[in-house]
């Protein structure tokens, strides 16, 4: 859930060491909302589900993600033994030669993700 002040609250169950919740390693059932801390200052426009793992866009145009990172789907792989290291969120940067272009939108699929940079690009 997403509040007007950009604050993420989330809840439900993790299915393995690669859940979705955005609590950390220790989190397995959480039964009633709680909130994802997010670094200070950091407001949240935006928010996209996948199947197992989330995305979400800070008003400066930084992508947060966190979840399974079993298809790749959060911009990077972890090795198994380190597979909950993911349930925590973590800045996903974009490069292009020199330039960090901000993020503007993306969309969270089944086991895949999409972002759409201020450029333009996809």
């Amino acid at each position: 859930m997403l509040t007007q002040s950009g604050r993420v609250f989330s809840w439900g169950t993790s299915r393995d060491s690669g859940g979705i919740l955005g609590w950390g390693k220790t989190a397995r059932i959480q039964r009633v909302p709680r909130e994802v801390v997010l670094p200070k200052g950091v407001k949240i426009v935006r928010v996209a589900c996948g199947e197992s793992h989330v995305l979400a866009l800070s008003a400066a145009g930084l992508l947060y993600n966190w979840g399974s990172t079993e298809q790749g789907q959060s911009g990077f792989k972890l090795p198994p033994g380190r597979k909950a290291d993911a349930l925590s969120w973590r800045e996903l940067p974009f490069r292009e030669g020199q330039r960090f272009p901000r993020t503007k939108t993306m969309w969270a699929g089944g086991m895949h993700s999409m972002v759409q940079l201020e450029n333009g690009h996809v």
